[in-house]
């Protein structure tokens, strides 16, 4: 039987059996965000540490783990599981069962079980980068130093690009690249903070940039060697001249420019036709947002987290924000880098960039290459993009805090809070129920007996493109 676990809470594993010392074969399954979190590594180093022999996997249920002990090692056993569970990770359900006795000589991940997605497994949402891999990103001695795609188990995209379940690299678009020697030996080291990481990869065998110049609404490729040194350098110098730059991020593309330059951010509301809507503002560091606005521990807290969303917070007077990023508003939307990329090209350039999502106004974000070269190329001068497919495109979200009780608010769920929501509350179901938001900010909710899968913003369905991108989401799901 599932047992359930209580928000924020571990309950103790009782079992209903007399203990045995005598050795069984026992399954522990585990449902909730428990894929692509660093789970599997996570038990096998746990069993490893206990003298355990067995099996961890990946299935469309979620992790299944089959170990061969006494029942009250079982149990032990589990409990540390749930008092220990990676960071990321978020067990709702689990369960313990016998099984037909096998013996096992070691302990092992096996190969995942394939499947639909069923009942109890959460859809993982893209994490922000982490600390350990943004101090190697900025470390000259590291492997990986200015390499703009540096992931590991605890970061880097899940959900944009992960095509079906379970999570597996030969789910996900990073499929087509295949690990060197040197992360490979990560992939299988147990010792390694990047043991069985799905994303490994290095400048060596992973993602490449590209870099376009746009000349009369025609995008014309300048980097055919896909030097990131040189393509880095040039985004730098771009935006310092005050142009634009389309930048394919974790969600979709985005169009930055100096958020501080009048005429650079005038010229980007002609061109994606804004006339007053505010613009998102990307800051290098909080310290240097903290400078020029007042940020709460709440407001701060959320930037900093894995979900790393645009937050509202109050500027100074002084600040050095252009005045059209945000006509006659009290409030600025902020927020930091949340993927290498994005950290290199706004470290580079050291003040506050706008960053607003990749189209024209009214139309959903652009994330696929081709329509990117033909439809940014009329709005930005120059875009940077890479080789690694989007399956699932995203906006960022927007969260604001309330005056007086700092309460959460969220003005728009997406990238980092798309996925699988608790249904806590909710009456199980055998039947899909399916449930649709507003059509100006659209939004749909799938129930499937346990699972609320709650969909990213989409965006206005007046618009043909935003019905097609919300036909494709709905698909994939």
């Amino acid at each position: 039987m599932w047992v359930e676990t209580a928000e924020n809470t571990i309950q103790q594993v009782v079992s209903q059996k007399p203990v045995s010392f005598e050795e069984q074969t026992y399954g522990i399954r585990l449902t909730g965000i428990v894929q692509g979190v660093g789970f599997r590594p996570f038990v096998y180093q746990l069993a490893h540490e206990w003298g355990l022999t067995g099996t961890v996997s990946n299935g469309p249920e979620g992790v299944k783990v089959v170990l061969t002990t006494d029942q009250t090692t079982a149990n032990r056993f589990l409990e540390t599981l749930l008092a220990n569970t990676p960071p990321q990770a978020l067990v709702e359900k689990y369960e313990l069962e016998s099984l037909p006795f096998c013996s096992f000589q070691t302990f092992k991940i096996i190969k995942s079980q394939a499947g639909k997605l069923t009942n109890g497994l959460k859809l993982t949402p893209d994490f922000a980068m982490c600390s350990s891999c943004r101090a190697e990103l900025h470390d000259p001695q590291n492997r990986r130093f200015r390499y703009p795609f540096i992931t590991c188990t605890q970061c880097g995209p899940r959900y944009s690009i992960q095509r079906a379940v379970p999570y597996d690299r030969a789910q996900t678009t990073m499929q087509v690249f295949e690990m060197c020697p040197a992360c490979l030996d990560e992939y299988n080291d147990p010792n390694h903070r990047r043991f069985y990481s799905q994303t490994n990869s290095c400048p060596t065998c992973g993602i490449q940039l590209g870099w376009y110049t746009c000349r009369q609404a025609t995008a014309y490729s300048s980097s055919f060697l896909h030097d990131t040194h040189w393509i880095l350098d040039r985004a730098h110098r771009a935006l310092k001249a005050g142009k634009i730059v389309a930048v394919k991020g974790i969600g979709g593309y985005l169009l930055l420019c100096d958020a501080t330059n009048e005429s650079a951010v005038a010229t980007l509301r002609e061109r994606k036709h804004r006339p007053t809507k505010p613009f998102a503002v990307l800051y290098p560091t909080l310290d240097v947002l903290q400078r020029e606005a007042t940020v709460s521990v709440q407001e701060s807290d959320a930037l900093l987290s894995s979900v790393a969303p645009i937050v509202l917070v109050r500027p100074h007077t002084t600040t050095s924000i252009a005045p059209s990023v945000n006509p006659g508003l009290t409030h600025l939307g902020v927020m930091l880098p949340y993927a290498p990329l994005l950290e290199l090209i706004a470290h580079d350039f050291g003040k506050p960039l706008v960053a607003t999502s990749g189209n024209r106004s009214g139309s959903p974000i652009i994330f696929k290459d081709a329509d990117a070269l033909t439809e940014l190329s009329q709005v930005a001068d120059f875009i940077l993009t890479h080789n690694r497919e989007i399956v699932l495109p995203q906006d960022d979200s927007v969260l604001r805090f309330s005056s007086f009780y700092a309460k959460q608010i969220v003005l728009r769920r997406s990238r980092g809070l798309t996925g699988s929501v608790n249904a806590n509350g909710l009456t199980s179901t055998t039947s899909i129920q399916l449930s649709f938001g507003a059509s100006q900010k659209s939004t749909f909710t799938l129930l499937a007996a346990d699972n609320l899968h709650t969909s990213q913003y989409l965006g206005d369905l007046e618009d043909w493109e935003t019905q097609t991108h919300f036909k494709h989401t709905l698909q994939h799901l």
